[in-house]
This record gives C-alpha cells, structure tokens and sequence, in this order.
C-alpha cells in the first residue's frame, strides 16, 4: 500500500487544479452526524477520538471497509478457521459465548454510520488500461475532492442487544465442507454495513454425529479487527463453551472501552475531516505561530512596533516523515507478477474477463510445519542471530524468485510487504489497544535484490544464501522499527485520505494491465505463538489458518502464520487466474520444504 501511495503523491499534483473546479458542483449529503455531548468540542464533528461508544474511523479503517463496486462484497475480508478436536460446541454453547464476549468487546457490537465524502453512488467497476495516471485524471471527479467532510464515517454501538447480535452472527453447517466455506468468504462476504450490524459472523462445520472434531470459520470486516484480536476472541470464546460444559458460571464481562484507531495511538486523536483543507493540512505539517523576538520600533505607516521572526507551530510532519516519503519514492521497480501471466496488451479481449478484477478469485493452499522442524528451526535462527519471522520473511521471498525472476537479467529487485503489530509501537510502548478486539495492525516493507531460482538453489544446498536473505530482512526490519517508521507510514497514508478516495484508486489500481493490482512481489505476515490455552475442557484447538482477499489488490501471493501447540500453521493465499491452484501449491510445498531446510542447518 505504501509503494501505491508514492503514485498518488504524484497523481494528486498532477490533477489539483481540475478537482478544485471540479470540487464544488459534486452533490454532498445534506446534515452531518451528531456526536455525544461528551465528546466536548468536537460535537457533531467528529474532531477528536475518545467517545466511550463511537468516535470517527481512521485512515486504515476505512480503506478496510471498502466494498467491491460490482456486487458490495467485503474488499478486504479477513477470514480466519481455527480446528478443534473434541465434542463439537453446540448451538447454545456458541451464542452463550458469544454473548458474553460482545458484552466485553465494543468493536464486535459496533455499526459504521456515515458514508463519508468519497462515497460514490452508484459506482461502477473501472476497466482495465495501461495507462494509471490518465486513468486517474479521466476520473477525477470520483478521486480527488478537497472539500470538508459533512458525512463523516464513524463507529457507533449497534442498538441490537447482545445477544441478537450473537444470533445474528452465527451459523451452523453440518458438514464438513470448511475449506469451501473457507475461501467462499474471502470473495463473497456480505455484512451488514449499513443496518444494525454485526460487522462479521462465525460459522461451526461440524458433521451430523460427529464426536470427534469441529471448524469454527469467522468473517469480519477488516476495520474491527485483526488475527491477534480473532485469536483473543477464540480463547474466551472456547473458555466459555468450557465453563458451561463444566456447568461453571461465566464471571460477569467487564466492558473494554473503545479503543482508538491506529492513527490516533501513534500520530494523536486529534482528527479535522470536517474542516477545510487549510485547517487539515495545518494538522499535517504545521502553521506560521505569532512572530517572536525582539519589538522592532516601526513607523505607524508600517504598522507600528511589533516583532517580525517568524515563529513555526510543528504538525504532525518531521524529517522522519519527508525521509521516509523519499524513501518510498525510490522503493520501485520490483517483480509483482509470475513469469507466465501475460503483460499489458497480452491480455487480448479473450483474456480480459480472466483477468480483470471481478474475474480474479482468491485461493488458499494451507500447509503445517511440525513441532520437531520448528523447534528445530528456531534453534538455527537464534544460533544466527535472527528470527523465525525473519526466516518466514526470507522463504516467503526466496519462492517468489522462483516464480518471477528472469534468468537473463541476473539479481532483480523483489518488494516484500510484512505485517507489523502496531500494539507496543505507541507513544508510551504499551498495549493502546487495552486487550480489546482492534485492528492495529500496520506494514513495513522489505527491498531484497535476488537471483532468478533463489529459492530452488536454497534447496538444493546453498544454504548460506537462505541465511544471508534472513539476515538481510532482519535487519531491515530492526532499522525500520528504530527509525519509528511504524509512525511515518501511518502519516503518509493518512496524507493520501486528505485528498484522495483511496478505496477507489485502489480499484483503479487494480486494473493496471501492468500490475494486475498486485502491488508487491509477496507478503507475510506472522502473528507469533497463538498465545492463550489451546485445551478447554474436552475442547483442543489443534490448527488456526487465516488470511484476507487478494482478488482485489495484494501482494502476488501472501503467506500468512501462527504457531499452535508447537505447530507452525501456513496459509498461501492468492488469486486465480495469476496463480493456478496447481502453481501455488508448487510455492507452499517449495515454502515448507525451505524451512526445513534451514531447520536442518541448525
């Protein structure tokens, strides 16, 4: 997403003057929102976060909530299945559990209410074309607009009870068919964004009879949360089910307030949608204060005595910031497509349907990586002095040689977009979240300069290039977390939202002949150890996938970990046509065989 925005940093300088004539015969809706009185001066504007019910959406939050425009599905679905052994929970278990949890949680039991200036009515798909800034002045009108927001998009508490909520949430199948279920969500998920919530659902696979086992495969709208946030909700939900096995009751649940957005943790509550543009970009980078110095005798015709330096009030803009902004302008030029996609005017009329986006679908190859190999492989990262995450971010990026590089051209660059938890990343490096359920979740990104076939020559025994590749993204982790760049990119991004609907010039870029919407070379991200009990009662979590939509926009393929009971749990997702099923099945048995390559060197 960062790498996109270094185009629309361009883009929104090329297109200014048209949106500016363009901006005021665009319709607006007609009232704003009212607030609480107890959010003091930024009633009915949503100025500041910290309501203890609502309070406006971040940046990321609402780049989160975007719907596909051909047929509403969720953009970015997050969609994790977490396989139990044991009794299956039943029906009542579930609701009691849910129940209790949505007491507990504000962002499950919350609606989003607004539709926010860059809402388009009837928006329709964007087609494909080799040509993005063109494309994005030809569609100005929808892009950029300057003016105040008067319908900002804000959380509020749904006025369903609990436990409607819960009924409403959940699902049973008695099958089997999880996997099915799995993917269908990751394309196909509908909530209900503009009625009474709930902004996500859990569906149980259970098999009429079965005594043995069980799936629990939960759907949410990417803005309430993330996997650390679903992974805190299965434990207290199967700790639940537990307790009422055991015919214990439930202490009452203690609300959580609502936490902030991840702006507003790292960059400050204040927020200016609804003001004009000069008062935004005062937020950003700062204002003329009163002069200062010494009172200088001037004539009255002058004006009279009065100080004359300059005094400047900072925004939230640093060096860090213009720093980081130059760095990712120079952070192009990497491989995002395999080598047998075709390119720009390859797809012919008889390709397009395939290859656009509302013919893309996500796909998902799911591989483990026992507890002997794992130990194993930690053991050789900490002899080398990185983490396992560093060698998930190594494999993840050694495959993607495999797939992309091309021979003739010796070492090409290879973008890598890591998730990051933004949690301990706040001002007072502690927890902003509170232990609730939030999206708080960031990226940082990896430059990796690499061979054609880096991977297929790891396994067969250059073993020293998966270490140097690993160490390579180490350090370059560690350089980005010490530069406080987790800030920076949040600034950066949240700069885009000040102009730009970034919702839609993601479905433009999503139609980039060129790209494909596929913004880097690969993904990863590595939630850590599931860290609660995996045993409840006759209940055993024994796997836990998970991964978002990558029909849209993604990185070419992304891999997605946690760690259960010793278990490393591997999720590859991607989408058809770009990738067959039998091609990324190729990358996940490649990306698993790595590993215990480098596990062995151990």
């Amino acid at each position: 997403m960062m790498g996109l925005l270094a185009r629309v940093a361009v883009l929104a300088a090329l297109s200014h003057a048209a949106a500016l004539r363009a901006a005021p015969t665009q319709s607006r809706p007609l009232s704003r929102p009212k607030m609480s009185a107890a959010d003091g001066a930024g009633v009915g504007s949503f100025r500041w976060e910290g309501d203890s019910e609502r309070r406006p959406l971040g940046s990321m939050e609402r780049l989160l909530c975007a719907r596909r425009s051909w047929n509403s599905a969720m953009t970015t679905a997050h969609v994790s299945a977490a396989l139990l052994q044991g009794p299956p929970p039943t029906e009542d278990e579930l609701l009691a559990g849910l129940t209790w949890v949505l007491q507990r949680h504000p962002l499950l039991r919350a609606c989003v209410r607004g539709k926010g200036k860059f809402a388009v009515r009837g928006a329709t798909p964007y087609p494909l074309h080799s040509d993005y800034l063109g494309r994005a002045v030809a569609y100005n009108e929808e892009l950029l607009r300057v003016y105040p927001d008067e319908d900002i998009q804000h959380f509020a508490p749904s006025p369903l009870s609990a436990e409607e909520l819960g009924r409403r949430a959940l699902r049973v199948e008695r099958s089997v068919a999880w996997r099915r279920g799995f993917r269908r969500e990751m394309d196909e998920l509908l909530l209900d964004e503009e009625g009474d919530g709930p902004l996500w659902r859990l569906t149980l696979y259970a098999d009429e009879g079965s005594a043995a086992e069980s799936v629990l495969v939960y759907a949410a709208n990417h803005a309430i949360s993330d996997q650390l946030s679903f992974n805190l909700v299965l434990s207290q939900l199967l700790r639940a089910c537990a307790e009422s096995r055991a015919g214990r009751a439930l202490p009452p649940p203690e609300p959580l307030p609502l936490p902030p957005s991840v702006e507003g943790a790292l960059l400050g509550k204040e927020q200016r949608q609804a003001e004009d543009i000069k008062s935004r970009l005062e937020l950003i980078i700062g204002r003329f204060g009163e002069p200062v110095g010494p009172t200088v005798p001037l004539p009255e015709m002058l004006g009279g005595p009065r100080k004359l330096l300059p005094s400047w009030e900072p925004g939230r803009a640093r060096w860090a910031s213009i720093k980081y902004a130059l760095w990712q302008l120079g952070a192009s030029g990497m491989k995002v497509l395999p080598r047998w996609v075709p390119r720009g005017e390859q797809i012919t009329p008889e390709l397009e349907p395939l290859y656009e986006h509302r013919g893309r679908r996500t796909g998902v190859a799911l591989r483990t990586v026992d507890a002997a190999d794992l130990s194993a492989l930690r053991l050789a990262c900490r002899s080398r002095g990185v983490t396992v995450s560093a060698a998930l971010c190594a494999a993840t990026a050694l495959g993607a040689s495999d797939a992309m590089g091309e021979p003739s051209r010796g070492r090409e660059r290879y973008k890598l977009l890591q998730a990051v938890d933004m949690r301990p990343l706040g001002e007072h490096a502690a927890d902003w979240a509170e232990g609730t359920v939030v999206a708080g979740t960031g990226s940082l990104d990896l430059l990796l300069d690499l061979p054609s076939a880096a991977g297929e020559a790891v396994r067969a025994g250059a073993i020293d290039q998966f270490w140097a590749c690993a160490s390579e993204c180490h350090r370059q982790t560690r350089e980005w977390i010490a530069a406080g760049w987790a800030r920076e990119s949040l600034l950066l991004f949240s700069c885009g939202w000040e102009f730009m609907n970034m919702n839609r010039v993601v479905e433009l870029g999503s139609q980039d002949r060129t790209t494909l919407g596929r913004a880097y070379s690969a993904g990863i991200s590595n939630v850590g150890v599931y860290s609660h009990d995996t045993k409840y009662g006759d209940l055993t979590l024994s796997e836990l996938y998970f991964g978002i939509s990558q029909t849209v926009s993604a990185p070419s393929i992304s891999v997605s970990s946690v760690t259960v009971d010793g278990k490393l749990c591997v999720t590859v997702a991607y989408a058809t046509p770009i990738w067959s099923e039998d091609d990324a099945s190729s990358y996940a048995d490649d990306l698993i065989t790595t590993l215990r390559a480098a596990a062995s060197a151990h």
